[in-house]
């Protein structure tokens, strides 16, 4: 420590007002370091906390429940295009998809009359996703981790589904289905720039 002071050239009575500073200086460094350690720490937990909220979120639509739900959905949506092709053959690309999304809404409205359990699985599709939709719009977990997951699902369902949700939206309060709906508007954007 002489020797530092020395360097220093410090006469005896400054000596222990460098030491003072020097142990300042010691104690800041100290504390900057552990907080960077802090900062890196907090963002991991918080990379880890999201990296398990979607993890569980994803076990949650693979589950028995909504895997039922959407294998009803798929037999019902492929039961429409086929039914369009036959019966629609000569429409184009975005005819067939109109014919579709409206055929769609008939085969729905019926089947909520005629089967309102299997209504019920199938719209819980949409109601997962309204609260995906709910998530992002309130800034609890990113578009791009939703669309990463779920994008091509959700602007199927969207594609086939939202004239059935508009007529529903009808008799509804207002905001039925909005943040689905929101989702999916800004997934289906997303799905053609990445064409």
């Amino acid at each position: 420590m002489d020797s530092l002071l020395a360097l220093l050239d410090v006469d005896g009575r400054n000596r222990l007002e460098v030491l003072s500073w020097l142990a300042q200086a010691g104690i800041c460094l100290t504390t900057m370091i552990a907080a960077w350690i802090g900062i890196r720490q907090v963002a991991a937990i918080k990379r880890q906390g999201k990296a398990t909220f979607l993890f569980e979120l994803d076990k949650m639509w693979e589950s028995k429940e909504f895997a039922g739900a959407r294998t009803k959905f798929d037999k019902l949506r492929k039961a429409v295009e086929d039914w369009c092709d036959q019966n629609h053959a000569y429409l184009d690309g975005t005819g067939k998809e109109e014919r579709i999304r409206e055929r769609m809404a008939e085969v729905m409205s019926k089947l909520r009359e005629e089967n309102l359990e299997e209504y019920t699985d199938i719209m819980k599709l949409c109601g997962f996703y309204e609260t995906a939709g709910m998530l992002v719009e309130r800034g609890y977990v990113a578009f791009e981790d939703i669309y990463g997951l779920y994008g091509g699902s959700i602007v199927r369902l969207y594609s086939c589904m939202r004239t059935h949700i508009a007529k529903r939206a009808e008799g509804m309060p207002p905001g039925y289905l909005e943040y689905f709906l929101k989702l999916a508007k800004k997934a289906a954007i997303q799905a053609a720039r990445d064409r």
